[in-house]
């Protein structure tokens, strides 16, 4: 029974402005947390890569405006996490993957990069929060 709890539980990643659920085995890599200025984690492969930070919502930037910007002119996409103010959105020139949460000043940001399915994706961005939430 104590094996069946461990394995449902959640791996939850905190930064020092948001936290997010991941897949297992991420870690977290100091050196590229220190060259992004961002709480970066990685798995042990290094094929995906979840980088925690925020942006100022001051001069009118919102979640969608800010999501919009993040997936480009070409061949990006943003969607809504239903029934929460967080946006995804999807850079289709570099393979990046963004999610942002609409808070009033900090708004909690992860940038994902890697082999991830698009569904996946969303499961964890909808995830995302303040640190403090």
């Amino acid at each position: 029974m104590l094996g069946c709890a461990a394995a449902s539980a959640a791996n939850v990643l905190r930064g020092n402005s948001a936290r997010i659920e991941a897949p297992g085995g991420m870690i977290y890599d100091s050196a590229l947390s220190a060259k992004m200025d961002m709480d970066v984690y990685r798995n042990r492969d290094n094929s995906l890569i979840f980088a925690l930070g925020t942006q100022s919502a001051a001069n009118g930037v919102s979640a969608i405006s800010l999501a919009a910007v993040l997936a480009g002119t070409s061949a990006g996409s943003v969607v809504k996490i239903a029934d929460r103010d967080i946006y995804a959105a999807f850079d289709g020139n570099r393979n990046r993957i963004f999610g942002v949460y609409q808070a009033e000043d900090k708004m909690p940001v992860v940038l994902i990069i890697g082999d991830i399915d698009r569904n996946d994706a969303l499961k964890w961005i909808a995830t995302l929060r303040p640190a403090g939430n």
